[in-house]
């Protein structure tokens, strides 16, 4: 609906960006081949194809990650509501010295339930199987 896309030149770029793939400080593509073909069991076309779908999805992420806004107040309500926080008095100078990390911990949060959200609206019209969706958020909510 969005109508992200990702450009071959964005693949290009990607795959060129790997250190896997270059000899040297430069893309190599018989390395490349190789290890597509040998190690991945694909054709570098197929591989392209689905790094492309890979980056969209980064895209979207990204996306949905700009559009969350936690205020400071929300932050603060559910700082003090962590089972670290929870028994003490609050802490004003500890809140702000872990406040930074703290939002982004909150942020990973609510990314991945909109991501699920989205997912689950899309399971049937994905080119990109369930199983390679879980790794990624999973991958995100690590992060």
């Amino acid at each position: 609906q969005e109508k992200i896309k990702t450009t071959d030149a964005e693949v290009v770029q990607w795959l060129a960006s790997q250190p896997l793939f270059q000899n040297h400080g430069q893309f190599d593509d018989n390395i490349y081949k190789l290890y597509v073909t040998n190690y991945l069991r694909s054709n570098p076309r197929d591989f392209e194809e689905e790094v492309r779908g890979l980056l969209t999805i980064d895209k979207i992420v990204n996306q949905v990650r700009s559009k969350i806004v936690v205020k400071d107040e929300e932050l603060r309500t559910l700082y003090n509501q962590e089972p670290a926080q929870k028994d003490l008095a609050p802490d004003d100078k500890k809140f702000e010295s872990e406040k930074e990390e703290f939002k982004k911990k909150v942020t990973r949060g609510k990314t991945s339930d909109e991501m699920k959200k989205l997912l689950d609206g899309l399971r049937n019209k994905l080119k990109i199987d369930l199983e390679t969706m879980k790794k990624i958020f999973d991958s995100e909510e690590k992060s």
